[in-house]
């Protein structure tokens, strides 16, 4: 009688635990058997509704410029877009430069015979007026500003160089030309002047110390008539012989 109460109470416990398994509850006794897999995922679930919308936040602070980003490649030249309309006139240029002056064109048909001009004045030669002059003999020292005395004349076209005072005398109206050579004695310097009129203008200096001393000028007048250009030695000076000379010529006429 017992035996069999203890055997039913050991098959109830045994159905127990079994039933236990199948329902997937953990059984404390030790016939409990390994994790079976994990089943498929199942299907996703709907979408909930929308929440309501939040607050408008506030607004944020002004981010920095960012640095300029590189050129980027040359894009390829794009199609020829048609014609556009004709602008308006545009304003005038600046004037261009002059160009090459071209060759000379054929000549053209003679024009009509001029009226006959009004008889001019009868010519009037030019003067021929010039002189050149010289020293035969040594002349200084002199004890005072002297003037030179030329005594041998080669040229005096126009009777405008009076030999007795040995000036240059102006008889005609005109721009004249003068030239003056002069040659100091071995121990003399010579100091001359080209005067006008009893004024100096042009002053020349031969020094001795170099033997001889050579002094040369030229002198351009604008002279009227009575008019007197000579050369004068200065006192304690001395020239030579004929290495000394004095020309002129009248350059043109005026009134």
């Amino acid at each position: 009688m017992l035996s069999w109460l203890g055997m039913s109470m050991c098959l109830l416990t045994t159905l127990t635990g079994l039933g236990a398994q199948y329902k997937g509850e953990t059984c404390n006794a030790c016939c409990v058997g390994p994790q079976g897999p994990s089943g498929p995922q199942g299907n996703p679930g709907y979408h909930g509704q929308r929440g309501p919308e939040g607050e408008k936040g506030e607004r944020g602070e002004k981010g920095y410029i960012g640095e300029k980003g590189a050129a980027g490649l040359k894009g390829e030249t794009g199609e020829q877009g048609a014609r556009g309309r004709k602008g308006m006139k545009g304003c005038a240029g600046v004037k261009g430069l002059d160009g090459e002056k071209g060759s000379i064109g054929p000549m053209g048909p003679f024009g009509p015979k001029g009226d006959k001009g009004t008889k001019g004045e009868k010519c009037v030669p030019t003067p021929r007026i010039a002189f050149f002059v010289t020293r035969t003999s040594r002349f200084g020292p002199v004890q005072q500003d002297t003037n030179i005395e030329f005594d041998k004349v080669f040229l005096n076209e126009g009777n405008s160089f009076d030999e007795h005072s040995s000036q240059f005398v102006c008889t005609v109206n005109g721009t004249y030309l003068f030239n003056a050579h002069v040659l100091s004695q071995e121990d003399k310097d010579a100091f001359v002047t080209i005067m006008l009129n009893e004024q100096p203008r042009i002053p020349m200096h031969g020094d001795h110390r170099s033997g001889f001393g050579v002094a040369s000028n030229t002198a351009m007048f604008h002279l009227t008539v009575g008019d007197k250009v000579y050369l004068r030695l200065k006192k304690d000076s001395a020239i030579s012989n004929d290495s000394s000379t004095f020309s002129g010529y009248l350059i043109h006429v005026t009134d």
